[in-house]
């Protein structure tokens, strides 16, 4: 089991985020992840034109394609509200059947209800299970995020959105760069949330509730009952 690399191929790999969950969308399969990782801004342009995306898991090159995307921001710049920072991708069968034998799923979905609850949570840069306490559920944060420009140099500019609702931890260890968009989960392996930033000191991490985004997105979590002989989040904790 571990951590799996995903980005969208218009922009550079070393722009690159986590896997976080994987989920079903009628009769398709598909990865989770935040949308800052899957469907970079454009400038004019409408979001989520470029929709190439690429997995990495185990040395094994996956594809897919982006479905659909909640990004906190237009193409414009401007702020939008109610964002969830989250986006989905179909994969091929060929990625999907890597993507079971080497991602943890989880035991199913839970929404964290309290203060103090231990929770866990590995992305692509750590590469490790990482311990963490449950501080605030309905959280704020503002984050800086990369608008591009419409052109082939992959300049961009920055624009600042506050993103609200969150899961706010405290990581015990940094987070690093690159382990945005994995999956928080409790001591029983139930998904909890999706890393999308955390404080400057990079020790206190937020995740988005996990259930609006299935909700926003009309699609299904993949747990382990649904792949048997899948390997567990919880045998991590």
């Amino acid at each position: 089991m571990q951590a799996i690399k995903v980005w969208n191929s218009a922009i550079p790999a070393d722009h690159y985020g986590s896997v976080g969950c994987l989920v079903r969308w009628l009769d398709r399969v598909g990865l989770l992840s935040a949308s800052h990782v899957l469907s970079p801004v454009w400038s004019g342009i409408s979001v989520g034109t470029n929709h190439d995306i690429t997995v990495l898991p185990e040395g094994k090159i996956g594809t897919g394609e982006l479905a659909n995307w909640n990004v906190p921001m237009a193409p414009d710049g401007t702020p939008l509200t109610g964002s969830r920072d989250a986006a989905f991708a179909t994969v091929d069968d060929a990625t999907e059947r890597n993507l079971i034998e080497t991602l943890g799923l989880p035991t199913g979905i839970r929404r964290a209800q309290q203060y103090g609850q231990e929770a866990h949570f590995f992305g692509a840069t750590s590469g490790r299970c990482k311990h963490t306490i449950i501080h605030d559920l309905a959280a704020c944060i503002t984050m800086r995020y990369r608008l591009y420009n419409n052109d082939d140099t992959l300049n961009y500019s920055s624009v600042d959105v506050t993103l609200s609702g969150l899961l706010q931890c405290d990581a015990q260890e940094p987070v690093l760069p690159g382990d945005s968009g994995c999956l928080l989960f409790d001591s029983e392996g139930y998904a909890l949330g999706l890393l999308v930033g955390t404080d400057p000191t990079n020790t206190y991490p937020y995740f988005t509730h996990l259930q609006p985004i299935l909700d926003l997105f009309g699609i299904q979590l993949i747990s382990a009952s649904d792949y048997p002989l899948a390997e567990r989040l919880k045998d991590l904790v």
